[in-house]
């Protein structure tokens, strides 16, 4: 599984879906408790103390990561 930040933009490029979907799958999956929250607006000067890794050094509104139960629905589907 590899990190990093992935734009909303590039997944509804990758699946040929508007990007306002991808946000409602987004939230949905918030919701379900697939994916969490870690930090709000991004930035350049949170870099250094980012575990994203992403180096993106552009404001994002925000980062999500898998929680234990996505994890565990990858490793398990």
């Amino acid at each position: 599984m590899g990190g990093g930040a992935i734009k909303y933009k590039e997944i509804s490029k990758t699946l040929d879906i508007p990007e306002g979907m991808v946000h409602q799958m987004v939230w949905e999956l918030q919701r379900l408790g697939y994916l969490q929250k870690t930090m709000d607006d991004c930035g350049e000067f949170k870099c250094s103390g980012c575990s994203m890794g992403c180096g993106e050094k552009t404001p994002l509104q925000h980062a999500l990561t898998l929680t234990e139960k996505g994890l565990r629905f990858l490793q398990n589907p």
